[in-house]
C-alpha cells in the first residue's frame, strides 16, 4: 500500500500527527484493504496515539497523554482480539496499558493494580509468541517493579 508507506516515512522522521493522517486515510472504507491489513491499520493508528501520549507523559501533560490513550486501547484491544497470532499487536497493548496506568497513578496519585496486571498479561501472551522479544521483557520488568513498588504481588 502506497500510503502506508508514505505514513511510515513520516514515523521515521518523528513526523507522528502525519503519519496518523496518513493511517487514517488508509483506514477509509474506500480503500481496499484485507481484514489481515484492516487490523493492522488499526493497530497502526493505535501504537501511533500511544508514542503521541508517551511524548505527552514525558513532558507532563496528562490530560493531553489520557486523551490519545483513550483513542489508542480500544484499536489495540480490538487488534489483539481478532490477530490473537500476533506477537507485536500484544507488545504495543501492553505498552499501552503500562502507559495508561502510569498517566492514570499520575492524575489521580492512586494506583490501579488491574491495569498493570492487564499489560503483563500481554507481554506473557507476546513472549510465548516471540520468546526473544526484548522489548516484551523490558516492558514486563518495568510492570514488575511497579507492582513490587507498590505493594501488589505479580500473579
Amino acid at each position: 500500500m502506497f500510503l502506508n508507506n508514505i505514513a511510515e516515512a513520516y514515523l521515521t522522521d518523528g513526523q507522528r500527527i502525519k503519519a496518523l493522517n496518513y493511517y487514517e486515510r488508509i483506514f477509509a472504507p474506500q480503500v481496499k484493504k484485507t481484514p489481515f491489513e484492516n487490523e493492522m491499520v488499526k493497530y497502526s493508528i493505535g501504537i501511533v496515539h500511544v508514542e503521541i501520549a508517551e511524548e505527552s507523559y514525558i513532558e507532563r501533560k496528562y490530560a493531553e497523554a489520557s486523551a490519545h490513550l483513550k483513542k489508542a486501547l480500544p484499536l489495540l484491544e480490538g487488534a489483539a482480539e481478532r490477530l490473537p497470532a500476533t506477537p507485536i499487536v500484544h507488545k504495543g497493548l501492553a505498552l499501552g496499558l503500562l502507559l495508561q496506568g502510569k498517566v492514570s497513578l499520575s492524575i489521580t496519585r492512586r494506583f490501579d493494580a488491574n491495569v498493570f496486571y492487564r499489560a503483563r498479561k500481554h507481554c506473557l501472551m507476546a513472549l510465548s509468541l516471540d520468546k526473544g522479544s526484548q522489548l516484551a521483557r523490558e516492558t514486563m520488568a518495568e510492570i514488575d517493579a511497579l507492582l513490587a513498588r507498590y505493594g501488589a504481588s505479580a500473579r
